[in-house]
C-alpha cells in the first residue's frame, strides 16, 4: 500500500508541459484535481438541464486517475500520445501496465 501512495504522491512533482504558453508550471496532480472539479460541475449542470443520470463516484475516480500513469512515465503531451495508431496503442499498454502495477501494490497487503 505504501508503494501505491508513493507513486500517486509523486504526481505533485511531475510538471506538465504543453504546446502552448503557460503562466505558471502545473503538476500532473493539479491537472487531475481540476479535471475532477470540472467533471463534477459539468455533470451537475447536465443533470439539472437534461435530467442526465451520472455515476458521480465513477466520474470523479476516472477524472482523478486519468493521468496517474504519468507517475510511471512522466508527462507525455497529447500530440505525442495520439501521434499515430502505434503511439496510441503504446500509451494504452503503458496505462494498463501501470494500472496492474498499482492494483498489485494495493492488494498485496489486503
Amino acid at each position: 500500500m505504501e508503494n501505491f501512495f508513493n507513486m500517486v504522491y509523486r504526481l505533485k512533482v511531475i510538471k506538465r508541459w504543453g504546446t502552448s504558453f503557460n503562466i505558471y508550471d502545473e503538476s500532473v496532480a493539479e491537472h487531475c484535481y481540476f479535471v475532477a472539479m470540472l467533471s463534477y460541475i459539468l455533470a451537475e449542470i447536465d443533470k439539472k438541464l437534461n435530467n442526465t443520470v451520472v455515476d458521480i463516484s465513477k466520474l470523479l475516480i476516472k477524472s482523478m486517475y486519468h493521468d496517474a500513469f504519468e507517475s510511471y512515465t512522466s508527462h507525455i503531451v497529447s500530440p505525442i500520445k495520439h501521434h499515430n495508431k502505434n503511439m496510441d496503442e503504446s500509451t494504452r499498454v503503458l496505462k494498463n501496465d501501470y494500472k496492474d502495477r498499482l492494483l498489485r501494490f494495493i492488494t498485496r497487503r489486503m
